[in-house]
């Protein structure tokens, strides 16, 4: 009987942009067979290029920690900046735009997570359910330094599909916290002075429990994503 393919791992330690340039080296052919670069030439429009530096702006004044940590994937595997960061909006763009090159962006029917409580323990199970040209991920266990646009240290390890910020699937950081993602969207949206959900998920992986209150740890370190209309 064959055995099942590996996943690949790797160490990395750094700035955001330090540990994003590492996954973008390494997993460089990975995320090139993955990319779609037409959705950048799809989205070369008034209305596209509205929404797409709306929400890059507001990523910025956020996270600029995970922009540059984006920008250093996008370095690191020579993938254009703009592609990357529309596959993380991708929900937003569907919703906001309504035009065909959004409409299968994600494709797939989402994942499916279950779980199992014994008596001494309880087990997760996530299936990562992707369309065929995700389906090249690979394991991150990082260590994130400080530096002047993030002034806490993060450790986690986490699956990560190819090109995109770590946290969207599923992970586990340092604090035992564990968490999963499911393809479950958001659908009329309306402001442009927003966090792309997908863009918010290496936040909640760093999330630092407050004793005995995990929820409301998490609530307090998502306040800024909070958008105004």
């Amino acid at each position: 009987m064959a055995s099942a393919p590996s996943l690949p791992i790797i160490d990395v330690r750094g700035t955001n942009y330090d540990v994003g340039h590492q996954m973008g080296q390494t997993f460089k052919s990975r995320i090139q067979e993955a990319a779609n670069l037409q959705l950048v030439r799809d989205y070369d429009t008034p209305q596209g290029n509205e929404i797409y530096s709306s929400y890059l702006k507001v990523a910025e004044d956020v996270y600029p920690h995970y922009v540059t940590e984006l920008q250093g994937i996008a370095d690191g595997s020579g993938i254009p900046f703009k592609y990357l960061f529309l596959k993380l909006i991708a929900s937003e763009c569907q919703s906001l735009s309504g035009n065909p090159p959004f409409q299968n962006a994600h494709g797939g029917d989402g994942c499916t997570d279950l779980i199992l409580q014994l008596e001494e323990q309880a087990i997760l199970v996530h299936s990562e359910d992707v369309k065929p040209d995700m389906k090249n991920g690979y394991i991150v266990h990082a260590h994130i330094q400080p530096s002047d646009s993030n002034p806490r240290e993060e450790q986690f390890v986490c699956y990560c599909d190819p090109g995109m910020l770590p946290g969207n699937t599923f992970a586990v950081n340092a604090h035992g916290i564990g968490i999963s993602g499911n393809n479950l969207f958001q659908k009329g949206i309306t402001s442009k002075n927003a966090i792309g959900e997908t863009f918010m998920c290496p936040f909640v992986v760093s999330v630092i429990p407050v004793r005995f209150n995990i929820v409301e740890s998490a609530t307090k370190l998502l306040e800024p994503c909070r958008s105004p209309t």
